[in-house]
């Protein structure tokens, strides 16, 4: 039967010592591509099963389970590959009464090769014919016993499901410096003459995709302000809105209402050179549904809606227009600022694996530099504007995740979890126009970030009015 030589399915008797059979076991949990199993045995040929076995189709994960097998399950415990089709398998193992013998399998062009050690099977469900119309005589009948694996859930195989959930507070970070950094972040558009009242609306919608980050933010917000000439003051109320995606079917969705006070002082006013100086409080919930596999290895999810609240402040220097060519302004800017979140303690519902989760804070310190250039547009009252800056954030990891498993599903219930590694520095670029428009001055900037800690991309629009 030469379709037999396709054989990419594999079979473990398992080795012992010589002159004694090896131990058996009506189950064995083994450890198996980095997570552990509990094996048995069936003599039924069911395609539907063994497809859904975790060796199937994979040599690598099919000889990492016959080498943690090794001969400790009744019978002959294959593990198969890929059906000939007519319920026909051809299969390969280690025999073993062969003392140490690991060795694979070596195809040949002659039929029924046996090398040292290694026999070749035929497994069927009943007699029947091949694909070829022939017939199996008897002795090429031989019933095989199929290893079947089930997942043994453990808290290391929910770790991963466990950390992603740190998402709820770095995704709430990063609205805080979208909040600061996007709309809010050019202050100079906000600043108006003394004895004027001044009002906006503003706006941010970004995507993140760097590192483990799959998600979007949106930020929207009113505010007013007046110029009492020694130094203006600001205010806006708004809505920051965050979603990312977690690990097996998760997610996470956050609502924080905020309020932000800024203060803009003339340092040189005739020479152009601005202080800045903003504070903020956010408070709103989270929505986490964290997903996991459950023991059959299907996705299965666990949820909860904690409260959320944070606060930030900055200081900005700016120095308006320090060089001026024929038609192009260039004005750089430096600032430091700090953001703190707090993550209130909450008890999972839900599942087949809810967690409790202790509170967790998170606070991140950055500084940023960079300059802003504006180049007037020939016969028009807009100018094109564009950003260069580059940031630093002085914090090296994010903030731990530590709780209990709930119901004593494992030996081992507690947790606690690294956060995971900030990119520290990156690079921001931008570009946008403004200019008069109506009653008022709008102003609209595409930002993009390198690898890092902010959106991947976001764009900042503001409108405003004097009176």
């Amino acid at each position: 039967m030469h379709n037999l030589k396709r054989s990419i399915l594999l079979a473990l008797g398992g080795a012992s010592i010589v002159g004694a059979g090896p131990v058996v076991a009506e189950t064995l949990e083994i450890e198996a591509k980095g997570e552990r199993w509990e094996l048995t045995t069936t003599d039924e040929l069911n395609f539907g099963l063994l497809e859904r076995q975790p060796w199937w189709d994979d040599d690598d994960a099919a000889s990492d389970f016959a080498e943690a097998e090794r001969g400790r399950l009744p019978g002959d415990a294959h593990f198969a590959f890929e059906d000939l089709g007519d319920g026909l398998f051809d299969m390969k193992f280690w025999d073993s009464r062969i003392e140490d013998d690991t060795r694979p399998f070596v195809d040949s062009e002659d039929e029924g090769v046996v090398t040292e050690g290694v026999e070749r099977d035929v497994c069927i469900a009943a007699p029947q014919p091949t694909s070829d119309g022939a017939s199996l005589s008897p002795e090429e009948v031989r019933a095989c016993s199929f290893a079947i694996a089930e997942r043994m859930i453990s808290l290391a195989s929910v770790s991963e499901s466990l950390e992603s959930s740190g998402r709820a507070v770095a995704g709430a970070l990063t609205a805080s410096m979208l909040n600061l950094h996007g709309a809010h972040g050019r202050p100079m558009t906000r600043l108006t003459d003394a004895g004027q009242t001044t009002a906006w609306v503003l706006g941010d919608y970004g995507i993140r995709s760097h590192g483990p980050a799959d998600g979007y933010s949106g930020v929207f917000g009113v505010g007013a302000g007046h110029n009492f000439g020694p130094v203006q003051l600001n205010a806006t109320v708004g809505q920051s809105r965050t979603r990312d995606d977690l690990v097996f079917g998760g997610r996470v969705r956050n609502q924080s209402d905020f309020v932000m006070l800024e203060g803009i002082v003339p340092l040189l006013e005739e020479r152009g050179l601005f202080l800045t100086v903003n504070g903020y409080h956010q408070w709103g919930d989270v929505e986490v549904r964290r997903g996991y596999l459950d023991s059959a290895g299907q996705q299965d999810a666990s949820s909860a809606s904690p409260d959320l609240h944070g606060y930030g402040v900055r200081a900005r220097v700016d120095w308006v227009d320090a060089w001026e060519g024929s038609s192009a302004r260039l004005s750089p800017y430096a600032d430091l600022s700090y953001s703190r979140v707090r993550l209130d303690s909450y008890r999972e519902a839900g599942g087949s694996l809810p967690a409790e989760f202790d509170r967790r804070r998170d606070s991140v310190t950055e500084v940023r530099a960079g300059s802003e250039l504006a180049l007037p547009i020939p016969d028009s009252v807009f100018e094109v504007t564009a950003l260069a800056a580059v940031a630093h954030r002085f914090d090296s990891d994010g903030a731990r995740t530590s709780g209990r498993m709930v119901g004593n599903p494992f030996v081992e219930n507690d947790f606690d979890l690294d956060g995971r590694d900030y990119d520290q520095t990156w690079v921001r670029g931008g570009i946008g126009i403004e200019g008069p428009m109506g009653p008022g001055d709008f102003s609209v900037m595409l930002n993009g970030t390198t690898t890092g800690e902010m959106e991947s991309g976001w764009l900042a629009a503001s409108y405003r009015v004097d009176f």
